[in-house]
């Protein structure tokens, strides 16, 4: 078993308690609601789970920990990060977008 990077865990955590607070407001994010598309081996399904993810209110929280764990595959905040192995680009898109939701605001634990 891998052990998750210290930034991972960190960003990890802050995601679960993004949820826990979520799920204190009778709120809950898509992939909570149907995991299945976000892990899909059929393309098309994880293109649905993508655009389910826009209006996610845990968004950056599970993006930041996406590219934080490198996670290899599957549906984050939006981007489908299935692909080649060493194949950077979509862990590119995820940065610069989070970047871009980010900016001039600071980090929150909730």
């Amino acid at each position: 078993m891998t052990h998750p990077r210290p930034d991972a865990a960190t960003a990890w955590v802050q995601l679960l308690k993004r949820i826990e607070v979520l799920d204190d407001q009778d709120r809950t994010t898509p992939c909570r609601i149907d995991p299945e598309p976000f892990t899909s081996d059929d393309r098309r399904d994880r293109v649905e789970a993508a655009l389910a993810c826009q209006p996610c209110p845990a968004r950056v929280e599970c993006g930041r920990y996406a590219l934080a764990n490198r996670e290899p595959a599957h549906v984050w905040a939006g981007h489908d990060l299935t692909g080649r192995p060493g194949h950077q680009r979509p862990y590119r898109a995820l940065e610069r977008e989070l970047h871009a939701t980010t900016r001039g605001t600071e980090t929150t634990d909730a």
